[in-house]
């Protein structure tokens, strides 16, 4: 039986709580971070081990200030 690892349980609900936030924000300001949002809460049914969902994180919490920068 694996073991219970409480890092792989944090890092969703940290990416659904901001994932939440981005929403709120994206429907008063800004649709990038409404798409954003989604796409935090629905990353870590997708992505495998703990590596990938930090860097899929991190690139999605930076992704709409850069998309905001370009366009």
């Amino acid at each position: 039986m694996p073991q219970f690892d409480l890092k792989l349980l944090i890092i969703p609900i940290v990416s659904s709580i901001i994932g939440m936030i981005y929403i709120g924000y994206g429907k008063k300001k800004n649709l990038y971070f409404a798409f954003t949002g989604i796409a935090l809460i629905v990353m870590p049914y997708f992505a495998k081990g703990m590596t990938a969902k930090l860097v899929a994180l991190a690139a999605l919490v930076f992704l709409p200030f850069i998309l905001s920068l370009l366009l």
